[in-house]
């Protein structure tokens, strides 16, 4: 079993990283590999290993690819994309209160199969699970930023099962066509519903009121950003959302509860042995705590390992545990491979495997150093994967779970789980259990909140790479081998180039300029040999979405940059400046240039003007527009346009100027103007890139800062059309996702990468790397 799910683990990791999906045929050549192998792997006396590998490999590839073909949701056919389309389809989990109005997930049955992700902005009737509507929508492609260091959208999409995104178009045929059924996310929904009701009668707070929600039934909606920062901080976002521990700690609550009950009936004992009963309500028990909390990935594992323990009881089996955890992790995979794309996968197993590794064949020592001595190893085991996946260390996490864990494991968890048993039963006696719930989660984040304050509770540490994360997890390894163990330097060693980043400064006169992908809006960064300057902070969404906070600030993270010397912001339009409060959160620059004023409290602001410039290690910065005093009806009109020299080599950034603009500078600052790479004025827009201006430029690479499928419909096709006639490359960051560029005053331009083309899976959304 074993080596059946580490193979099945690594040939599903191998077909998630390719970058094109074999066709279907080629399912039938794993196939015919296993069924050739299979006598010889299996059968024959003298079993042959290798036999044994190619054939769980095979079997592996061929469920991968027809798991993908068959049963997975397909992605939406082009055809559908960015055109007003009626579907019909049911909502399959609880509708998301959102700012801007509901986000609902639509499973489809017309006018083709699928699950599509819509958000709602103005429904005239109560959203329920279960309700099936007939809808007027517009779809896109599954399609996400694509940035190093960032959220990967695209893979959260397809590791879920959408197809498409889009919204509901206000039209009188939206229409609902039956309400909702009996079915699990309906009885999801009651339990929310009443659970509501009781916190609205015990006059819970907001931060209970989210918690609560969120241990019951899943569901994290009314958890803010500011308790999830708060939670990240302090190590403890695995307590206070239905985890493994929590689904143990149902069946485990349910075995003893049903076994000393049983036990004291002699003649059912008779019948059935008090354990053997106990097994089953204990399944059961964990069964129906798991479907509540929607089926996730953790909850799926705890759920398969609860189920296999308790047949091994059942049956009167010896299991070992780290066969449980073997099963687990073949079912899991089976059920759907994608996990392996999900964070919590990768979190959920490695814990379970560090207890077990930690608790097995070692001398006795006390229970509650022994607990703490397997809370420390948990903590230091995670710390490579919550930099990879989460770019942050929480240094307090071990003493904040010293108190968290027995605190939600044995009081505030098995009193939720009595109380939503009487909630229908005993209402009034459900609402005192639910007040103290309330009373023990408020101390307990006052508690977190306290911890979270500290400057030094969290380090945030920049991204590593893949072979950094898995040389740091082997270190570990070795580290908690038993007192004694051989070679605990080695492990040491593999554990340095996870916090030892290579330098990896840049020489004098050179300069890394990375134009990111923040959809439509703009945001770029210079960055020298011992400087760091942004170039506007992309827009700000009203669903609370923020691109600063999302998309730059990450990406400065993985860039190795803990401090910024500049920001400029071109003008005030929100593509442009939206993010710029979050970046402030997390970076205090020595300097803020703005093209106009904002809203900002900070003693360091000052206007972008012509004639401003300075020097960083070689290289020349130049503001050539706006002029002082000057100004505009037009707010584009505002935007700082900054130069960037590298010996013989320019680059220009120019916001959003109009062709006025782009006349004004070529008469006033003609020299200035010529540029190897241009980013181009307002995003493509026909209201700039005039023909005299392109001429003047006379850029070899034109780079478009716009969203897929934008509403302004950027770049304009006529501005392309010039672009083209001048030779440059063009290219688009939504085709290309983030694109850097390597300056050197002696070697010239060297294009970095396009982050989605040389990232290219399966799943994403298809592009080519030029602009139309």
């Amino acid at each position: 079993m074993p080596i059946a799910s580490i193979i099945f683990l690594f040939s599903t990791l191998l077909f998630t990283s390719l970058a094109s999906k074999p066709d279907s045929f080629w399912c039938l050549l794993p196939l015919i590999i296993a069924v050739v192998l299979f006598k010889k792997a299996f059968f024959v006396p003298q079993r042959i290993p290798i036999a044994r590998l190619i054939f769980f490999t095979a079997v592996a590839l061929f469920w991968n690819l027809i798991y993908i073909d068959y049963l997975h949701n397909p992605s939406l056919d082009p055809r559908f994309e960015n055109k007003e389309i009626a579907v019909s389809g049911y909502i399959n989990s609880i509708p998301v209160k959102r700012p801007f109005g509901w986000r609902i997930s639509l499973k489809l049955i017309t006018p083709f199969p699928g699950t599509i992700r819509l958000n709602w902005y103005s429904p005239k009737k109560v959203l329920l699970p279960g309700q099936v509507w007939r809808l007027k929508v517009k779809l896109k492609q599954r399609s996400g930023f694509q940035n190093p260091g960032g959220f990967n959208y695209e893979t959260w999409l397809f590791s879920r099962g959408y197809s498409a995104t889009g919204y509901v178009r206000k039209s009188t045929d939206n229409k609902l066509l039956s309400q909702a059924n009996m079915g699990i996310n309906y009885w999801r929904y009651q339990f929310y519903q009443k659970l509501q009701q009781l916190m609205s009668n015990t006059h819970q707070s907001p931060v209970a009121k989210g918690l609560l929600i969120a241990l019951a039934i899943g569901e994290r909606q009314h958890i803010g950003r500011d308790q999830w920062r708060v939670l990240a901080n302090t190590g403890t976002s695995h307590l206070l959302a239905i985890s493994g521990l929590h689904i143990g700690i149902a069946a485990g609550s349910c075995f003893f509860l049903v076994s000393f009950i049983w036990s004291r009936f002699y003649k059912l004992t008779l019948l059935f042995p008090a354990r053997k009963i106990a097994a089953l309500f204990a399944v059961v028990a964990a069964g129906a705590y798991t479907l509540l909390a929607g089926f996730t990935i953790p909850t799926q594992r705890a759920l398969i390992m609860t189920s296999v323990l308790m047949a091994a009881l059942f049956f009167g089996v010896k299991v070992r545990s780290s066969d449980l955890l073997c099963v687990a992790l073949l079912f899991v995979l089976l059920l759907n491979p994608l996990s392996v794309l999900m964070p919590g996968f990768w979190l959920s197993f490695l814990a379970v495997a560090i207890i077990l590794f930690v608790s097995c064949h070692r001398i006795y020592i006390p229970r509650f150093w022994r607990w703490q001595r397997v809370q420390w190893a948990i903590t230091l085991a995670l710390i490579p994967l919550t930099i990879f996946f989460m770019q942050n260390i929480s240094i307090i996490s071990p003493i904040a779970n010293m108190i968290a864990i027995p605190l939600v494991s044995i009081a505030i968890v098995p009193i939720l789980l009595v109380t939503l048993l009487l909630i229908d039963l005993l209402p009034n006696l459900a609402e005192v259990l639910l007040m103290i719930n309330g009373f023990l989660l408020e101390c307990l984040w006052s508690l977190l909140q306290v911890f979270s304050s500290y400057q030094w509770s969290h380090l945030q540490w920049a991204n590593s790479s893949v072979s950094a994360v898995v040389m740091a997890m082997l270190g570990l390894l070795i580290l908690l081998m038993p007192a004694g163990y051989p070679g605990k330097l080695t492990g040491l060693i593999l554990c340095l180039p996870l916090f030892c980043r290579p330098a990896g400064k840049l020489p004098i006169n050179e300069v890394l300029i990375t134009i990111l992908d923040v959809g439509q809006g703009s945001s770029l960064l210079v960055q020298t040999r011992n400087h760091a300057l942004v170039y506007d902070t992309g827009p700000k969404f009203r669903s609370g979405f923020n691109t600063g906070e999302a998309v730059v600030v990450p990406f400065l993270r993985h860039s190795g940059i803990s401090k910024l010397d500049k920001i400029i912001v071109s003008h005030q339009d929100n593509d442009h400046s939206g993010g710029l409060k979050a970046i402030l959160k997390s970076y205090q620059p020595k300097q803020i240039l703005l093209g106009q004023p904002l809203n900002i409290r900070s003693s360091n602001v000052s206007a972008c003007k012509a004639g401003q410039t300075w020097t960083w290690d070689g290289i020349k910065f130049a503001i050539i527009h706006p002029q002082a005093g000057q100004s505009y009806k037009n707010n584009n009109n505002h935007s700082c346009v900054l130069r960037v020299s590298v010996g013989p080599y320019h680059t220009l950034m120019t916001g959003d100027i109009s062709s006025n603009i782009e006349k004004r500078l070529i008469s006033s600052h003609p020299q200035q103007l010529r540029a190897n790479i241009l980013i181009a004025p307002h995003h493509g827009s026909k209201s700039s890139s005039s023909s005299l201006f392109i001429q003047r430029v006379a850029a070899e690479y034109v780079v478009f800062t716009v969203g897929y499928l934008n509403r302004y419909r950027f770049p304009n096709k006529k501005v392309v059309s010039r672009y083209k006639k001048s030779d440059a490359v063009l290219l688009s960051t939504d085709k290309t996702g983030a694109i850097q560029f390597r300056i050197n005053a002696k070697t010239g331009i060297r294009y970095e990468y396009s982050y989605r083309i040389d990232n290219q899976r399966f799943w994403y959304r298809r592009t080519s790397e030029n602009c139309r």
